[in-house]
């Protein structure tokens, strides 16, 4: 029974050594503008997606204001759990269908789009019909109102998920020395 002990230890563990950083998320500070003056930005949520490039966005927070009225992003409203590269889906109000991925590299955002909701419900979509020609993105609201993005600003700012930490040798030595000076007192105790 006592080295059934010690395995359960060692992979609990190394379950929560490998999975801790993939519960964390970065964020995305963005801004943007229409043709038409309407201002827009905030913070995206994002986590990695399994396509190299590409951050599915979680969440939302910010605000918008357009033709000189500002509406705040509904964060509630606007978290969203997936699924992202596989199934575009359709907006509750039947009007849009979007991914919700974020590309670092190219248009921010392909034909399908992000979807949030500001505070009085309206839906809003952004999106661009070419990957790579940042002038073919179009703001939409799913009340009929949309303009094209004139400018599109985006920074992102690093959680615990940016990417894989390589630890150095010497944390690894004093992990290690430490493991077995912990397993060497245990196993002592059920010896005595």
């Amino acid at each position: 029974m006592k080295p059934i002990f010690f395995v359960k230890t060692a992979l609990l563990a190394i379950s929560v050594a490998i999975f801790a950083p993939l519960a964390s998320a970065d964020t995305i500070s963005f801004s943007g503008s229409t043709t038409a003056g309407d201002v827009f930005s905030g913070t995206f949520t994002v986590t990695n997606d399994p396509t190299p490039g590409i951050l599915d966005i979680t969440g939302f927070s910010g605000s918008v204001t357009v033709q000189g009225v500002t509406t705040g992003i509904d964060s509630a409203a606007s978290a969203f759990g997936g699924p992202w590269t596989t199934n575009p889906i359709t907006s509750p109000s039947g009007f849009f269908i979007y991914d919700n991925l974020f590309y670092k590299s190219g248009s921010p955002f392909d034909d399908n789009g992000v979807l949030f909701f500001l505070t009085d419900g309206t839906e809003v979509n952004l999106f661009y019909s070419s990957s790579t020609d940042p002038g073919s993105g179009t703001f939409y609201e799913n009340n009929g109102y949309n303009q094209p993005i004139a400018t599109f600003t985006s920074t992102i700012i690093p959680g615990n998920n940016s990417g894989p930490v390589v630890p150095e040798p010497s944390s690894l030595v004093l992990l290690g020395t430490g493991v077995l000076g912990f397993a060497g007192m245990v196993r002592r105790r059920f010896i005595a």
